[in-house]
C-alpha cells in the first residue's frame, strides 16, 4: 500500500521551532521504517492521523499553529522537565524535518527547558562541547550531543540532535537551532567563550560562521592530538614514540605562549636529529597541523585551571549512552526519537547535577595520593633557615624511586606489574619493583613527570612550597578559595598530590578549611565515682586514618555546605 500526501493548500511558517514531533511520528510511521526511508517511498501521512493526540488534549484545528505563542500548545510553561522537539518548520500541520532527496536532510533536536537553563550563566565559567556518534539507529543517522562542563569537570547535556548527514551546514543548523530555542526559553542571547572539539573540520567551520556567539577560543582535545600523531607515526620503535610524546607533553603543560615556543624549539631540534622522524617529514607535518591553523590550541594556558583539556566529556557520555540506554543495539527512527526525549527528561530530573564553580580532587587523584602516602613517596621538608619562610607554609617534596626512571616507558600508561616486569632488570628486587609501581600508579608516565616540573624547571631539592595562610608567594597558598601548588599538574587540574598531602598534614579539608576535632575530651570534674572504680585500659582517642582523610574531608565539606 502506497501512502500519499494530502494536497498542500497553504504555505506558512510555524512559530519558533518548537513542536511535539516525537509523540506524533510514532503513531503513523509505517514499519519497517528503515527500509521505506532508504527507498524514498515514505511520504507524509494524512493530517488526521498525524494529529490524533494533541499535546494539550484538545482537538487540533488546521492553521491553529500559525498564531499560537510558545508554550500554549507545545510545552506547558510550568513544566521545566518535559522534553520537546525543535529546529524545524510546520507546513499544513505536518513537521518538515526532511526525509532525504528533495525534502532535504533529516534533522531535528530534542531538549528540555531545564537543560537549556544550565547555560544561563557567565560564559567564561563553562566550556561548550559537541560530538557526533553513530551506530544508534538502523538508518545510520548520527546523534549529535551538545553539553557543557563546569570547573569541577562535570558534564551537563543541554541538547540532542538526530541528523541524517554530517557536514558544515548541519552543524551550523544545529548551533543556530540551539541559539534560537535558548533565546525563546531564557529570554537572552546565547554566548559562548570556550568551544572544544576534535580535529573535525565541520564543527570548527560552523562556529566561525556564527560570530554572534562571541566565541573567543576554539579548543582542541589533547587526546585527539596525541591519537592523530600516533596514527601518523605508524609502526615506529617505542623510543621514537617516547621522544615525540616527551616534547608534546612539555608543550601541552606550557603556562604561556613564550614557554610553548621554547619547548617547540627543543622539539624541532630533537626530532630533527631522529632519522626516522626526518624520513617521515614529521617536523613539517606537526608545525602545519598542530602549531598553526584551527587545531593549535591544545595547551593548558588557553583555559582556566580545572577545565577538561585532555579527554572529550561527550565521548564518555556517548559510551554511557550506548552501554546503558541502547545496550549496543540499533533502534528504529521513532524509537530513537523517544529514547532521546526520555534521556533529556531523565537528565532534567533524577540525573540532574548541580553546576559547581569549585574544583574538587578527582577519585583518580585521591587513589594515587593515597598510594604515594602509603609508600612514603611524599615527604614534608623540614624548615631551612637559608630559605624564605612564610608563617604557616609547608614544603612538600615528591620522592622519585631509584628504579622508577629505568622502569618507565614514556609512551605508555605505565603502572601495572606486567608492564614493569616486561623490562625489569634481573637485579631489581620485588620490593623495589613494588615501590616503582606505586610511583606510576593510576597515571600516565608523562603526566607523572610533570609533578616534578614547574614552568620547565625541575623540582628543587627542597620541594614545592604550599601554604595555609595568605603570603607574598606568587602562586602558592592553601587557604579556602586559593588552593595552589607550584607543579605543572596543579596548574592544569587545580589539584595535585602535593596539595592533597599538604592539606592532610595541616589538618584541612579539600577546600582548605580546618577540620573539626575528631575526639571529645571528658570533663574530669564530672567523672562519676562508679566509673573511677574501674581501672581498665583507657579508650584511645578517635583519630582519622590517613586512608580515610579524603572521605572524611569530603563529608565535612558536604555538612558545611548544608549548614
Amino acid at each position: 500500500m502506497h501512502w500519499s500526501s494530502p494536497p498542500i493548500q497553504q504555505h506558512w511558517t510555524a512559530p519558533p521551532l518548537l513542536h511535539p514531533l516525537v509523540q506524533r511520528v510514532g503513531e503513523w510511521s509505517p514499519p519497517p521504517i528503515g527500509q521505506q526511508h532508504v527507498r524514498g517511498e515514505w511520504s507524509a501521512p494524512p493530517i488526521g492521523q498525524l494529529w490524533t493526540a494533541p499535546p494539550t488534549g484538545q482537538p487540533h484545528v488546521p492553521g491553529e499553529w500559525s498564531g499560537s505563542p510558545f508554550g500554549e500548545h507545545v510545552v506547558p510553561p510550568s513544566d521545566e522537565c518535559r522534553y520537546f522537539s525543535f529546529g524545524f518548520k510546520v507546513l499544513d500541520g505536518a513537521p518538515q524535518v526532511g526525509y532525504g532527496g528533495s525534502t532535504g536532510v533529516f534533522k531535528v533536536g530534542m531538549t528540555t527547558k531545564a537543560l537549556l537553563r544550565q547555560m544561563n550563566r557567565d560564559p567564561s565559567t563553562f566550556v561548550f562541547h559537541w560530538d557526533a556518534t553513530y551506530k544508534i539507529n538502523s538508518i545510520g543517522y548520527l546523534v549529535l550531543i551538545c553539553g557543557i562542563t563546569d570547573p569541577g569537570g562535570k558534564f551537563h547535556p543541554v541538547a540532542f540532535f538526530l541528523i541524517g548527514r554530517e557536514s558544515t551546514d548541519e552543524y551550523e543548523w544545529a548551533m543556530t537551532a540551539v541559539m534560537d530555542v535558548y533565546q525563546l526559553v531564557v529570554g537572552s542571547a546565547l554566548r559562548l567563550h570556550y568551544v572544544m572539539g576534535d580535529a573535525a573540520l565541520a564543527p570548527v567551520a560552523a562556529i566561525k560562521m556564527l560570530p554572534q556567539l562571541n566565541v573567543q577560543t576554539i579548543l582542541m582535545y589533547f587526546y585527539h592530538c596525541v591519537a592523530a600523531v600516533n596514527k601518523r607515526l605508524g609502526a615506529v620503535p617505542t623510543r621514537v614514540k617516547a621522544l615525540v610524546a616527551f616534547h608534546m607533553f612539555n608543550m601541552h603543560y606550557s603556562r604561556s605562549p613564550t614557554e610553548c615556543r621554547m619547548h617547540w624549539a627543543s622539539a624541532t631540534e630533537a626530532w630533527g636529529a631522529c632519522d626516522i622522524l626526518v624520513a617521515k617529514d614529521f617536523v613539517r607535518y606537526f608545525a602545519e597541523q598542530w602549531m598553526t591553523g584551527d587545531f593549535c590550541k591544545w595547551q593548558v594556558y588557553h583555559t582556566p585551571s580545572g577545565f577538561p583539556t585532555t579527554n572529550n566529556p561527550c565521548e564518555l557520555f556517548n559510551k554511557h549512552f550506548k552501554g546503558t540506554y541502547t545496550q549496543r543495539s540499533l533502534h528504529g527512527l521513532c524509537a530513537t526519537f523517544k529514547l532521546l526525549g526520555s534521556i533529556a527528561e531523565e537528565y532534567s530530573t533524577v540525573k540532574i547535577t548541580t553546576f559547581t564553580s569549585e574544583v574538587s580532587p578527582s577519585e583518580k587523584l585521591v587513589r594515587r595520593s593515597r598510594r604515594l602516602i602509603t609508600y612514603n613517596l611524599l615527604e614534608v621538608v623540614p624548615p631551612n633557615p637559608d630559605l624564605e619562610h612564610v608563617p604557616g607554609t609547608v614544603r612538600i617534596v615528591g620522592i622519585v624511586p631509584r628504579h622508577a626512571i629505568s622502569q618507565a616507558r614514556e609512551s605508555d600508561a605505565v603502572g601495572t606489574t606486567a608492564a614493569m616486569e616486561a623490562g625489569r632488570p634481573t637485579e631489581t628486587s620485588p620490593e623495589h619493583l613494588e615501590v616503582a609501581n606505586a610511583y606510576y600508579y593510576n597515571e600516565n608516565t608523562n603526566n607523572i613527570r610533570h609533578e616534578s616540573i614547574c614552568a620547565g624547571n625541575a623540582q628543587p631539592s627542597y620541594g614545592w612550597q604550599v601554604c595555609t595562610v595568605p603570603g607574598n608567594l606568587a602562586c602558592v597558598c592553601t587557604v579556602p578559595g586559593n588552593l595552589a601548588c607550584e607543579c605543572n599538574i596543579f596548574n592544569k587540574k587545580k589539584y595535585c598530590c602535593h596539595l592533597v598531602f599538604a592539606l592532610q598534614v595541616q589538618g584541612r579539608d579539600v577546600n582548605g578549611a580546618p577540620l573539626p576535632p575528631t575526639a571529645f575530651v571528658r570533663n574530669q570534674a564530672h567523672r562519676t565515682e562508679a566509673a573511677s572504680r574501674f581501672r581498665g585500659q583507657r579508650r584511645r582517642r578517635a583519630v582519622v586514618p590517613a586512608d580515610n582523610w579524603i572521605s572524611y574531608s569530603m563529608l565535612h565539606r558536604q555538612v558545611s555546605l548544608r549548614a
